[in-house]
């Protein structure tokens, strides 16, 4: 009998410590797959240009575009008639925006705020780059 209570004990005990394995590799399969869901969506920003004429007015028709720190174009629009342009940019990264009439450039960093809206507005003189 004694043999019979203790392989009885054992199996309870067995059947216990897998039961408690079973549910903590399901809990990490779960975890997994939710980080996958969660974190695995793209952030993203809202990042208008606006380029108005210090004379008045805007300009419109400028390509404005955003390129990455080691030169490489990534994204690139035309100014409309209101000398606007709507950018989605991921978040937490830094460009150099550059505008067709514009002289130089300028450095923009995004946030890690996914939804944000952010915006840039450039004021100049019409002859910037005669002068």
């Amino acid at each position: 009998m004694k043999t019979i209570k203790s392989i009885t004990i054992i199996q309870a005990i067995l059947f216990r410590l897998f039961s408690k394995i079973a549910i903590l590799a399901i809990s990490f399969a779960l975890l997994v797959l939710y980080s996958k869901i969660i974190l695995g969506q793209s952030c993203e920003i809202s990042y208008t240009v606006i380029l108005e004429n210090r004379k008045g007015g805007f300009y419109a028709g400028q390509k404005i575009a955003f390129y990455s720190k080691s030169g490489e174009l990534k994204f690139e629009q035309t100014s409309n008639a209101k000398g606007t342009a709507e950018f989605t940019l991921p978040c937490n990264s830094t460009y150099d925006l550059r505008v067709s009439n514009y002289t130089g450039s300028k450095e923009v960093r995004i946030p890690s705020f996914n939804g944000a809206q952010m915006k840039k507005r450039m004021s100049y003189e019409p002859d910037m780059i005669a002068k």
